[in-house]
């Protein structure tokens, strides 16, 4: 009785090892490492054939996703990409088997580049995804990912960067740089109450009856909070409209968003302020 408990209990102690030399630990371990390239690369064919019909995600901020919505964002980003993936890998990888199904935990890091920024961008984080054996094949039925914050420095720097971008685009009146800079549902409210979208607001800064002389930002301020930034400021603003000068001071809050890399603003207000006679 004892010789058959002692044997139980060696093969209990010792299962891991045989798991991580067995061949569904192999199989499991390659596609691992082939998804990262398929990343990488946006492979869609990669994503179509090793994600379960059933599979789920669930993103850092809790986003739940289906598979024909990564493989829609997939298509997307192969057809129209937003940013360069210039690497991607995953260190320390864990698998632990059970039956046909096995569960692989890692950390990931990446470095991604908008499209319209030369400086890279650093991530990293930690993953977990559950496969299971069907037919004879390994699929993802399940995966969580969980990314590490910036430090608020290194944020407030690049949302400054792309503030600076915005004040140079207004000044040289160049619509494309303005628009990349701007979300789709963007909008902006005036001293009057106006509220413009970003097609409205584009539009209204790139009229050529207004001739601008000269345009100074100042007291630049930001609070970051995540993957948003809060910009205020002053700006005095001296020009013409049709033939008619103005000038103009005031102060502005901005609130800015970063997704893939890329900040981008997503409202913004304005206030005058009331000039000594």
């Amino acid at each position: 009785m004892k010789t058959v408990l002692l044997t139980f209990a060696l093969i209990f102690c010792f299962s891991p090892f045989f798991a991580q030399n067995s061949p569904d630990e192999k199989a499991v371990r390659e596609i691992n490492e082939a998804f990262d390239e398929a990343i990488k690369n946006s492979d869609v064919s990669f994503y179509e054939k090793i994600l379960a019909d059933d599979y789920v995600s669930y993103g850092p901020d809790g986003t739940m996703r289906n598979k024909a919505q990564v493989l829609e964002e997939v298509r997307e980003q192969k057809e129209n990409p937003t940013y360069k993936m210039n690497a991607i890998s995953s260190d320390d990888v864990k698998i632990k088997l059970s039956g046909n199904l096995a569960v692989v935990t890692a950390k990931w890091n990446a470095t991604t580049q908008s499209m319209e920024d030369n400086e890279p961008h650093d991530d990293e984080g930690n993953y977990m995804a559950v496969y299971e054996k069907r037919n004879g094949k390994w699929q993802i039925i399940s995966e969580m990912g969980s990314e590490k914050p910036h430090s608020p420095e290194d944020l407030e720097a690049s949302v400054r960067k792309a503030s600076d971008k915005y004040d140079e685009a207004l000044k040289s009146r160049h619509k494309e740089n303005l628009s990349k800079l701007l979300v789709d549902d963007y909008h902006t409210t005036d001293h009057t109450g106006t509220v413009r979208n970003k097609k409205e607001s584009t539009d209204m800064m790139m009229d050529p009856k207004i001739k601008m002389e000269s345009a100074t930002v100042s007291n630049k301020k930001f609070r970051v909070y995540g993957n948003m930034a809060i910009e205020t400021g002053e700006y005095d603003v001296t020009g013409s409209y049709d033939g008619e000068k103005f000038t103009e001071r005031g102060r502005y809050t901005s609130t800015w968003r970063l997704k893939d890399g890329k900040w981008q603003m997503v409202a913004d207000h304005t206030s005058n302020i009331k000039r000594d006679n």
